[in-house]
């Protein structure tokens, strides 16, 4: 099975002087296969936070060096989620994942 990783750039907009939140552009993506715990190459330059989802249920952990286990987070086939900014560092931080 797969682990989809989306790395974007901050999501910020403006409206009449005013700054708001959005979705911020996409920067790259790849797909990693977790059938064991696996890892995604680091965040790329510009990384603010990331949308990951797997099309299987999967434990999923986030640092310079992370290695999914049972006891990480985990979430449903499908099911996108996000790491967000202060937990994503340009350069360093990786997504791992592990197929339950």
């Amino acid at each position: 099975m797969s682990m989809y990783v989306n790395w974007h750039k901050q999501p910020v907009a403006s409206f009449r002087g005013d700054t708001y939140d959005v979705e911020g552009p996409f920067i790259s993506g790849e797909t990693v296969s977790i059938g064991s715990s696996a890892q995604s190459s680091v965040a790329p330059d510009g990384a603010y936070y990331a949308t990951v989802w797997s099309d299987a249920a999967a434990y999923v952990d986030h640092s310079s060096n992370p290695t999914a286990t049972a006891t990480d987070r985990a979430i449903p086939a499908g099911m996108m989620v996000q790491v967000a900014f202060g937990e994503v560092v340009p350069g360093k931080t990786k997504i791992a994942g592990l197929e339950i």
